[in-house]
């Protein structure tokens, strides 16, 4: 228990590197450990190790089915391995055990958006920000999937109601910029990638769409 309760307290504090010993010495213990189960799944997610996560999460849910904050996290670590299908399966298991959590709506927008089932994917979104109006990556998913949609206009304005929220999401200020593209609304989507770059000069897709709003503006000259 109290390596368990060390690498808890280290990954809930964001250190999530450090919490992976104590964890995994809590399961050289006791394999069955629920708590260092869930607690090392969850960190490995938090550290992009989607595969590695896997493990964990399995072992969990072969002794807690009805485990929806588990289920939620095989979604996630399926998506991070682009198995969309499965993912939305345990997504859907999750929304179902879950039905308020906003992140489990959210998380299965995004499989079913990566499906092409778009329609669906933007009621996922919806719903997520009905039960949480400031859930910040709603926002941003619900704005590409509108982008999917051609539903530009209502995609400028998710992407939007993002910024308000936090002005410094590259990929909210991306999301809008490419819609504004759509739009032909050219000198508006300059100054989103601009901004975007501001924030982060390392962002190929981001540079991509820059240079062809220069080209658009017939300003090609500066986009090199």
């Amino acid at each position: 228990a109290a390596w368990h309760l060390l690498g808890h307290a280290l990954a809930s504090a964001g250190r999530c590197e450090q919490a992976l010993g104590p964890l995994q010495r809590a399961l050289a213990l006791q394999a069955d450990h629920v708590g260092a189960l869930g607690t090392l799944g969850f960190a490995l997610l938090q550290l992009g190790r989607h595969q590695a996560a896997l493990a964990p999460i399995e072992r969990l849910l072969q002794q807690q089915p009805g485990d929806a904050g588990a289920q939620l996290n095989l979604g996630v670590a399926l998506l991070g391995l682009q198995r969309h299908a499965e993912a939305a399966a345990a997504l859907r298991h999750a929304v179902a055990l879950a039905p308020h959590s906003a992140g489990a709506h959210d998380n299965l927008g995004l499989a079913l958006d990566k499906l092409g089932h778009y329609a669906e994917a933007l009621q996922s979104f919806d719903r997520a920000l009905e039960l949480d109006p400031r859930l910040l990556d709603a926002w941003v998913h619900r704005g590409i999937t509108l982008e999917n949609l051609d539903r530009h206009e209502q995609a400028v304005a998710s992407a939007q109601r993002a910024l308000d929220l936090d002005p410094r999401r590259c990929d909210a200020h991306n999301v809008q910029g490419h819609a504004l593209q759509y739009l032909g609304r050219h000198a508006e989507a300059l100054a989103c990638f601009e901004r975007s770059l501001a924030l982060d000069p390392s962002q190929p897709q981001a540079l991509l769409y820059r240079s062809i709003a220069y080209t658009e503006l017939e300003r090609a000259d500066e986009a090199l």
